[in-house]
């Protein structure tokens, strides 16, 4: 492949996520393999209590981690518990 060279591929959310997972695996990238379950935005947003615009807005200001592969966006359920621990006034 060439540099810069743009591939576009389809597949399910079962496929990207199982590319994902297999992709963390072979490169062994730390972080992320022990971040645990993979939570959409509107789970994120149940976890905190809040809607998903918030969930959005504290991405945006960078105050949540956030894991996108091409226009998927993810969060890793143990990587907010750890941002609620250092926050606590985040969960209603």
């Amino acid at each position: 492949m060439v540099k810069n060279e743009v591939v576009v591929i389809t597949m399910s959310k079962q496929e990207l996520d199982d590319y994902i997972e297999k992709y963390y695996k072979n490169n062994q990238i730390q972080g992320k393999k022990e971040a645990g379950e993979k939570l959409t935005q509107k789970q994120a947003a149940a976890l905190f209590g809040v809607t998903p615009a918030t969930i959005i807005r504290w991405q945006n200001k960078g105050e949540i981690p956030v894991n996108k592969v091409g226009r998927t966006v993810f969060y890793f359920r143990d990587q907010l518990l750890e941002v609620a621990k250092k926050n606590p006034d985040m969960f209603k």
